[in-house]
């Protein structure tokens, strides 16, 4: 089995593996798109509402190394009572990166992140939300939803340290949105 058909079917996980692109037959993905608030409430109003309606605002507390670990661990907390936490392994290098910014830590040049969001600015698109959607075995799913100028939202997978970064590195702060199933 190709190492792009074995991460497909597992998930790729904080890690992604090297992806020998010769392997890889992708078909281009029909977009959908819509002109109105309406349109898109229609489209997925019911169960964009029902599955917000199972999330939870929350914030990241901290990020914790315990040397020799491999491994640091990201804190995010509900804003509200019961206030519970959601611990998540993460990456020494994402760890690293994660507490730049809840330190405030200054720097010359911006990192990846404050790009992403200055290239997003030059076309009118904001990140409106960051949300953990599930687990899967050790894998946490996590999607980024941006909103340009007209209106038109579209979210899209991405790995929770990095979308956690993105909504670390935005000046509008958008909210970070947790399947309450996952909070303990």
């Amino acid at each position: 089995m190709s190492e792009w058909n074995y991460a497909v079917e597992t998930g790729f996980g904080e890690e992604d593996p090297y992806i020998n692109v010769s392997d890889v037959e992708v078909e281009a993905p029909k977009e959908e798109t819509t002109d109105t608030f309406a349109e898109v409430s229609d489209l997925h109003g019911g169960e964009a509402i029902s599955r917000l309606s199972m999330m939870r605002r929350c914030l990241v507390e901290d990020v914790r190394v315990l040397l020799p670990e491999t491994n640091g661990t990201l804190i995010i907390r509900e804003v509200d009572s019961p206030n519970r936490i959601l611990k998540v392994p993460v990456g020494l290098d994402q760890a690293s990166m994660l507490s730049i910014y809840l330190k405030g830590v200054s720097r010359v040049r911006p990192l990846l992140p404050e790009v992403m969001i200055d290239i997003l600015n030059q076309y009118a698109v904001s990140i409106a939300m960051v949300s953990i959607t599930s687990k899967d075995g050790g894998v946490y799913r996590s999607e980024v939803t941006t909103v340009d100028s007209s209106g038109k939202s579209k979210s899209v997978p991405a790995r929770l340290s990095d979308a956690v970064l993105l909504t670390l590195a935005s000046p509008l702060a958008p909210p970070l949105m947790v399947e309450e199933s996952l909070l303990s």
